[in-house]
């Protein structure tokens, strides 16, 4: 949290408390607040209206209240906008993507066509695979699962029929949803064991992983 700050600040602050998710910075007649939970910030000017203390570029200067304190102290309080510590995929060259890409879609068509011979499922059921996109036809009630690459992004994008679409990247040996850490083989797994009343075990396929934790923000 430190990097916020600039050395102005670290000069004139004696101290830091953490208290409740908010880090205070203070000396002897004036002071320095951030609040993480409430993502404001101050910032104390003295009586010459010069910068006693800077909370650096991260904040967005836009300046909702400005009054005069009975010090002959100016506070200002700025929106802040907390960086987003959202998880990140691994980088991948071209190559790498292609394969890992295709040895999951791979996997997972032997996974499906497969799947009749040992469960009983639609006689509408059909799974299909080409050109980079692997369809899979539950039944005409219970309609469509669609995996494809999408090169361009180096992600591998689903679209169900229960929760529409999303877009995988890959992390460390899965294909993860960066929203929220999920991984693509265990979204199958619920989906297609909710809808067709048995359960699907995708253990054994390419890349399968059970997901990462989201890091915090």
């Amino acid at each position: 949290m430190s990097n916020l700050f600039t050395q102005s600040l670290h000069s004139v602050c004696m101290r830091w408390v953490r208290q409740s998710g908010v880090l205070m910075l203070r000396n002897s007649n004036q002071s320095c607040a951030f609040t993480c939970r409430c993502a404001t910030a101050q910032v104390c000017h003295n009586e010459d209206n010069q910068n006693i203390a800077s909370c650096g570029n991260r904040l967005r200067k836009n300046c909702i209240q400005e009054h005069v304190t009975s010090q002959q102290f100016v506070t200002r309080q700025f929106h802040w906008t907390a960086p987003c510590n959202k998880l990140e995929s691994t980088p991948l060259s071209e190559a790498e993507y292609e394969n890992y890409a295709e040895e999951t879609l791979d996997s997972l068509t032997e996974f499906f066509e497969d799947l009749p011979e040992i469960e009983q499922c639609s006689e509408d059921y059909d799974c299909a695979y080409g050109s980079g996109v692997l369809t899979i036809h539950l039944s005409s009630i219970d309609g469509t699962f669609v995996i494809n690459k999408q090169t361009p992004n180096k992600q591998i994008w689903l679209s169900s029929p229960l929760s529409g679409p999303k877009r995988y990247d890959y992390l460390d040996g899965q294909w993860i949803y960066l929203r929220d850490g999920s991984s693509l083989h265990r979204h199958l797994e619920t989906e297609m064991t909710a809808i067709l009343g048995f359960k699907i075990d995708l253990t054994k396929c390419k890349f399968y992983g059970q997901g990462v934790p989201k890091q915090p923000a």
